[in-house]
C-alpha cells in the first residue's frame, strides 16, 4: 500500500490503461484513502470493458471525494 494512510496528507487517485497504447490515464477524482480509491478503481474496471488494468497512485492534490464516494 505504500505510505500508511494515517501519515499521508495528500490524496489517492485511480489510473487505468484502456487501450493498446498502454498509457496510464487518470481522472480528476481524488480520494481520502487508498482503500476508497482502490474500490473506485475496481468498480470502474468492472463497469468498463475497455479497462485492461488499474492502479492507485498517491497525489499531492486536495481530496475532492468524500468517504461515501460523493464529490465534495
Amino acid at each position: 500500500m505504500g505510505e500508511a494512510e494515517g501519515n499521508w496528507d495528500g490524496s489517492w487517485a485511480v489510473e487505468v490503461v484502456a487501450d493498446a497504447s498502454n498509457d496510464w490515464i487518470g481522472t480528476a477524482m481524488r480520494y481520502p484513502t487508498y482503500r476508497s480509491a482502490d474500490a473506485a478503481g475496481y468498480t470502474l474496471a468492472m463497469g468498463w470493458t475497455e479497462v485492461r488494468v488499474y492502479r492507485v497512485v498517491m497525489t499531492e492534490d486536495p481530496v475532492n471525494v468524500g468517504r461515501d464516494g460523493r464529490l465534495l
